[in-house]
């Protein structure tokens, strides 16, 4: 178990360190206040980052994260959803081992995935990836199938996830 009161002195002092530095170029205090991160961010940020470390992907994760920038590349987008759903696997992971973070999860999540990315597609979609917690359907409880032949009816994109 990692020592949150220690990582939240750290995150603290990023935060003042960040603060100082805009406001000393001149920028509105309350406005930089507003726009950066709450602490309990940067905390489940550093979480993230180690468990990266600790499963050996954070190289192979920066330059998924980098080559999704590149707008020549025919599988930036594809660089994006991998990343995207490293990020969701471990911050989920943050948030079950870390309840006391999950609103700051939740946070996280939000930047990372569309929600329907983060629910697990009904049986036999063909795509493993990013899971709901709580369920195969987000909601704690079914099993996400609305016939015999385990279809909810949705309209699915290639790949099972399903269409807005």
């Amino acid at each position: 178990m990692t020592d949150l009161a220690h990582l939240r002195e750290l995150a603290a002092t990023q935060r003042r360190t960040l603060v100082e530095q805009r406001v000393r170029r001149g920028e509105d205090p309350a406005e930089v206040f507003a726009e950066l991160p709450e602490i309990d961010d940067y905390v489940v940020r550093m979480l993230r980052d180690d468990a990266l470390e600790a499963e050996g992907l954070a190289a192979e994760y920066a330059l998924a994260r980098h080559l999704q920038h590149d707008a020549e590349r025919d599988d930036a987008a594809d660089h994006r959803a991998n990343a995207d759903a490293v990020d969701a696997r471990l911050l989920r992971a943050v948030g079950l081992e870390h309840p006391e973070l999950t609103r700051a999860v939740w946070r996280a999540l939000d930047e990372v995935a569309e929600p329907h990315d983060l629910v697990e597609p009904a049986a036999g979609a063909g795509r493993s990836g990013p899971r709901a917690p709580g369920g195969a359907n987000g909601a704690g409880g079914g099993s996400g199938r609305d016939d015999a032949a385990g279809r909810s009816g949705r309209a699915r994109r290639p790949g099972g996830r399903p269409r807005r």
